[in-house]
């Protein structure tokens, strides 16, 4: 369950120095208390005790040390003729200045991180889709070629299931320079869309997109952890601990909104509304009102104010028909009624802080 012991190995240990560059393995030897231990509680133990390296701790092995050579890789591997020993490989290495270098958002050259200007990746998801709304180019009855609506028979009845479809989307993902996490944006805004009109601007890039309500969805943010030397403003070396942080957003024309047809095997039956038999829910057969004691005995509370749709033989309807958006099946001639979903929260992507300053 927990690292017990460890100590230095010294065989394996490497070290190279080259033009700009130094380079530098050590080895220890690491002993858990359970063979199911896997390489995580090696990992988190070099992390969080004082006494081994982490990332980013400056190299000391033995009698050796360099303050700017930094660890950058903990590789742990178990011994194969034991099921509780390890051996750790921990790497070291400077930084080498003219390769790391980088550029603002205005394109200045600059060796800090922090002021990198924003990469930007894009991209195509292709995926499928249920196609709830398509265009017939076979006539059928009461609906001329190319009419947009639902996927149904020459009887009109729904298909179950309903076709599907190929779909496209553009990807956009951005890449910040961050002094921390922003575990606040993973945890709030991740799997949500856009609440109102957002526009994105890359300065370096020369890129502007903007996305109207419901177009972006906020698919992932992810990070990773970095350290390198910079100098500051009097000429000191200090090591810089930063992130890479991606947002990864995906755009769909139309938005991330859900549209279904109006549709069900149940019609409703409020006060008013038809009964299924002839006459009207909350009416005697001889047109006259019912009182409250009849209706709450033909309604009882609790029970759902719906009605099974039949067919013109009495049986039960075993398939869904479209709806006029008032809870009834819809006559031929009436439109199909759309209803809109939204299955996703919804903020101001403002808050990301995304865009350069104009």
């Amino acid at each position: 369950m927990a690292v017990v012991d460890f100590g230095l190995h010294w065989s394996g240990a490497t070290g190279s120095w080259e033009s700009g560059r130094r380079e530098y393995t050590a080895v220890y030897r690491v002993w858990t208390d359970d063979p199911l231990d896997g390489p995580i509680t090696i990992i988190l133990e070099f992390q969080s005790n004082p006494l081994l390296p982490s990332l980013g701790s400056p190299f000391a092995y033995g009698n050796d040390g360099d303050a700017w050579a930094y660890c950058n890789k903990i590789d742990p591997q178990r011994e194969d003729r034991s099921s509780m020993l390890w051996m750790v490989v921990c790497t070291f290495a400077t930084i080498d200045k003219e390769k790391e270098q980088g550029r603002d958002k205005d394109g200045n050259p600059t060796d800090n991180p922090l002021e990198f200007h924003s990469e930007l990746e894009i991209s195509k998801a292709q995926y499928q889709r249920v196609a709830e709304r398509v265009w017939n180019l076979t006539a059928l009855p009461g609906r001329p070629v190319n009419t947009a609506g639902p996927a149904t028979n020459s009887a009109g009845v729904l298909f179950d299931p309903p076709p599907m479809r190929d779909d496209s989307h553009l990807v956009l993902r951005i890449t910040k320079y961050m002094d921390h996490f922003p575990e606040d944006h993973a945890r709030q805004y991740c799997d949500g869309i856009n609440s109102k009109k957002f526009t994105l601007h890359l300065a370096f890039q020369q890129f502007t997109s903007t996305f109207f309500r419901h177009e972006a969805k906020l698919q992932n943010i992810g990070g990773s952890f970095n350290a390198r030397i910079v100098q500051d403003e009097d000429g000191r070396q200090q090591l810089l601990r930063y992130y890479k942080v991606a947002y990864e957003i995906h755009q769909r024309d139309g938005g991330w909104i859900e549209e279904v047809p109006d549709r069900g095997l149940q019609a409703r039956a409020k006060l008013g509304d038809p009964d299924g038999r002839g006459g009207t829910v909350g009416f005697k057969a001889d047109g006259s009102a019912m009182d409250n004691e009849e209706m709450a005995a033909a309604y009882p509370s609790g029970v759902p104010q719906v009605r099974v749709l039949k067919d013109a033989w009495g049986e039960n309807l075993r398939e869904p028909v479209l709806f006029n958006g008032q809870g009834q099946p819809k006559a031929d001639a009436d439109p199909v009624f759309w209803i809109k979903y939204r299955t996703l929260k919804e903020f101001p992507f403002d808050a990301l802080n995304l865009s350069d300053p104009t």
